[in-house]
């Protein structure tokens, strides 16, 4: 049986905090008329809690101030302390509740008492994002120009002047299913090339001189098109924002795009080890799809001998999910997956993850 019991008072009855904000209130201690109590350490601590539907969890205390040692010492049978204490509500985690998982923070007290059983109390707040002002968009217009605020991906549009290996491979390919049907079977004088080896023969030539011949034609096509550049406006947008992606073009020569296509995907993903009696090592993965939205735009021809750029301009939901980084291989992650293929090219796409602010 313990020996005292704990309680958790937040001044005003305060619940949601915004990372930074102060945190205050009191542990109220209550010893028992029974007997006195040696306290070795009164803590309290802000700590997160991510369960597990596995039956495995994981918790720990937050950055930063988060944690205070209360007092110490012998107390009195049948008497009660208030100790305050002043906490800072940390940067980064917010409390979240998704379809795979959930976190919360709570305030937990801990009483570490001598010849005894520890005793402990909690209290359940909720981290919520500051109020933050919108920045003013412009509008839907594709014809804006490309602000300051732009940053450029480092990573490039794959296939920019890259080799169609896939095209390439298939014409070697049948070059060199040609060349071992004439060794294994080559058409005699009396049949010429009429026959059905002759044909086999001419048919895996001809396809595959086709394949490599267009593979670097179109590598060439690339390489006069040069490498396209990406940007994104904001950088890191807030949750009813326009995020605008720009594609730079720079083509020696008049371009025609055909297909131009942007999607946005905000998707909630856990990471699980695989279980013992599972056939494979590699972890598993859970998604579920929170947000998806296209934007295409309209065939164009881009001019040679300029830089000129395609732009989508994607509202993001203002009742969205921010971007969550929670410990333990739990994320919310904001994906960009574009593709644009111009007329007589093989075209360029790219996927990466970008963070979308509260």
């Amino acid at each position: 049986m313990s020996k005292c019991e704990l309680v958790i008072r937040l001044d005003g009855d305060r619940r949601s905090y915004a990372p930074g904000d102060s945190i205050t209130g009191s542990v109220e201690v209550t010893v028992h008329s029974k007997g006195s109590c040696c306290c070795k350490e009164l803590t309290v601590a802000l700590r997160w809690h991510v369960p597990d539907v596995g039956g495995r969890s994981e918790d720990g205390v937050g950055d930063g101030n988060c944690s205070a040692l209360l007092g110490q010492g012998e107390w009195q049978a049948g008497q009660t302390l208030s100790f305050p204490f002043t906490l800072t509500a940390p940067e980064g985690l917010l409390s979240y509740d998704g379809e795979l998982f959930t976190l919360s923070w709570a305030i937990e007290a801990k009483a570490v008492v001598s010849l005894g059983l520890d005793v402990a109390a909690s209290e359940t707040i909720t981290l919520v994002a500051p109020p933050v002002t919108p920045r003013p968009d412009t509008d839907g217009d594709t014809d804006t120009g490309v602000s300051d605020a732009a940053s450029e991906i480092p990573t490039p549009l794959r296939q920019g002047i890259g080799w169609n290996w896939r095209e390439t491979g298939l014409g070697l390919a049948g070059l060199g299913l040609a060349m071992m049907i004439m060794s294994i079977h080559p058409p005699s004088p009396a049949e010429g090339w009429l026959s059905v080896p002759g044909g086999m023969v001419i048919g895996s030539f001809g396809v595959g001189a086709v394949l490599v011949i267009h593979s670097i034609l179109s590598a060439m096509a690339r390489i006069a098109v040069g490498r396209p550049r990406l940007l994104l406006e904001p950088f890191s947008p807030h949750l009813g924002n326009t995020l605008k992606v720009h594609v730079l073009l720079h083509p020696k020569k008049n371009l025609t795009v055909c297909l131009a296509t942007l999607e946005i995907t905000a998707c909630e993903i856990v990471t699980r080890p695989p279980p013992l009696n599972y056939h494979a090592k590699y972890p598993l993965v859970h998604t579920v799809v929170l947000h998806t939205q296209t934007v295409k735009l309209e065939p164009r021809t881009i001019p040679g001998g300029k830089e000129s750029r395609i732009t989508w301009c994607v509202p993001l939901p203002a009742d969205g999910v921010p971007s969550l980084q929670a410990p333990d291989h739990h994320v919310v992650q904001w994906t960009l997956a574009l593709q644009l293929e111009a007329l007589g090219l093989a075209g360029w796409n790219t996927k990466l993850s970008f963070r979308v602010l509260p």
